[in-house]
């Protein structure tokens, strides 16, 4: 009787954890899905604007209605959307790769306020074509890092091109950068 109580015991204890457990492994599937689900939305949203306006800029000189200094515009705007398009199709390509875990980090001593000026500069076309001033803000001279420099840029600039096209225009965006 004592055996059989144990066993019963130790049963019930291993059913409870196997139930604990896949109870969790739920939860762990739900908030993925939910994530995948939240990020399919906001793809779906920041596809749409460019396209909605890529299709009105197209028509518009298609159907020759716009002068040659306005077709010269909307042929920049164009540009900028294709290159925005471009840069959330390979930012999606990279996250398959990182879940995938196909991704090679290139690991090294990088100086970050090298690499947050490099991405302020380069995006200072794109912030005054939108009527928004960028400054940056370092906390020190020398920001030493051990990162993948290329992966580091590539968040700045969509960290960058996120405020500008965020932020109205005549405001700013500040980019800082300090040390913890």
């Amino acid at each position: 009787d004592a055996l059989l109580f144990s066993i019963l015991v130790l049963a019930i204890g291993i059913v409870t954890l196997r139930t604990a457990a896949l109870a969790e492994r739920e939860r762990a599937r739900a908030a993925a899905e939910e994530t995948r689900r939240e990020l399919v939305a906001a793809v779906s949203h920041d596809l749409r604007t460019p396209i909605a306006s890529l299709r009105l800029l197209v028509e518009a000189i298609d159907d020759g209605i716009v002068d040659e200094e306005t077709r010269r515009r909307y042929l920049a705007t164009m540009q900028t959307h294709i290159g925005s398009l471009s840069t959330m199709i390979d930012d999606l390509f990279e996250l398959s790769r990182i879940e995938a875990g196909d991704i090679d980090w290139s690991m090294r001593q990088v100086e970050l306020a090298l690499l947050v000026d490099e991405a302020v500069d380069a995006m200072r076309p794109e912030a005054r074509a939108n009527g928004v001033e960028i400054h940056t803000e370092m906390a020190a001279a020398s920001l030493p890092a051990r990162a993948d420099p290329e992966r580091i840029q590539r968040v700045l600039f969509n960290l960058i091109r996120n405020a500008i096209h965020h932020t109205p225009a005549d405001g700013s965006v500040t980019v800082r950068a300090e040390t913890t």
